[in-house]
């Protein structure tokens, strides 16, 4: 879950968008 939480900080910092949050997840499913 602390893997999520940082994928989280850097998809807000380099896209600013929840898109590349929603990528950074489904990968790690």
């Amino acid at each position: 879950q602390k893997d999520e939480v940082i994928a989280f900080c850097q998809a807000k910092a380099s896209d600013g968008g929840s898109g590349a949050l929603v990528v950074l997840l489904k990968a790690q499913s």
